[in-house]
């Protein structure tokens, strides 16, 4: 019989370690520390959902561009995204596109087991619910956002 053998790592191993810093800042010094790597993903994945393109000033492509992207020389008017206009149907299949491209090419040892986007007009909400793995890793979570119009 194989076994197969997941992958734990070594800041895991020190729980007084901080990792990464946790999404929402709202700390008591308006920063959380994450101490392991499973919450320090959930946090960084959080992050790149909620960015957008052209948002970061040194790395300019990250984030999954739900909200359009940021004035430029080239376009000072900027892009509304497909956050800022119209919910309908056809929102959800560009939404899951820039949410698995962008999982794809920024994190690449992610594997999404389950993308969901429902939409609700009458509240002007979206919901996005993600579940993933770390590939040889014994790390399985799942996030779930709901953009509305007055934020998150």
């Amino acid at each position: 019989m194989a076994y197969m053998f997941k992958n734990i790592d070594v800041l895991d191993l020190n729980p007084s370690t901080g990792i990464g810093i946790s999404i929402p800042f709202n700390g008591p010094t308006g920063v959380n520390t994450t101490y392991t790597t499973q919450d320090a993903i959930k946090s960084n994945l959080l992050n790149f959902i909620l960015t957008g393109k052209r948002e970061r000033i040194m790395n300019p492509g990250f984030g999954a561009g739900l909200l359009g992207l940021a004035p430029s020389l080239e376009n000072p008017e900027g892009d509304s995204g497909v956050l800022f206009n119209q919910i309908t149907e056809e929102r959800i299949d560009q939404i899951e596109n820039l949410i698995v491209g962008g999982i794809d090419l920024f994190f690449p040892t992610i594997q999404i087991q389950d993308l969901s986007v429902e939409l609700e007009p009458d509240s002007k909400t979206i919901m996005i619910f993600l579940k993933y793995t770390v590939i040889n890793t014994n790390i399985e979570d799942e996030l779930q956002i709901n953009l509305n119009n007055g934020g998150v």
